[in-house]
């Protein structure tokens, strides 16, 4: 079930689980995110669980709002092995139709349960 289409908050961090994606239209990837984190005032730092992955999902992605400015992901306190993917992609959900977010994954196929930790060191 997806979280995205019932935004609540500026400041939600989407993560989920999926197969390697290459293309250009990530609308399908973006409604099977089944996670969501708030960012609360004050903090720059959130961490999500992620389950074992299943053999056709892999890989582990995070969209997260383009004005908390660039996000910096790592798996067990050290950072790296993330990419962005995507720039700028408008949801248009009421009623926060004119956020941009930015898409990550990570660079390679992640296994077993695991926190990854997204922190934001120059918060807009």
């Amino acid at each position: 079930m997806s979280v995205i289409s019932d935004i609540k908050n500026r400041n939600i961090i989407y993560g989920g689980r999926g197969a390697l994606f290459e293309g250009n239209d990530y609308t399908k990837l973006i409604n099977e995110l089944e996670k969501s984190i708030l960012l609360k005032k004050g903090e720059s730092e959130v961490r999500i669980k992620f389950e074992k992955p299943t053999a056709d999902n892999p890989y582990i992605y995070f969209l997260t709002p383009k004005r908390l400015g660039e996000a910096t992901a790592g798996v067990s306190g050290i950072d790296g092995g993330f990419m962005l993917i995507k720039e700028g992609i408008v949801l248009n959900y009421e009623p926060y139709n004119d956020i941009e977010f930015d898409l990550y994954r990570s660079a390679n196929a992640l296994h077993g349960e695991m926190y990854i930790q997204i922190r934001y060191f120059e918060l807009k």
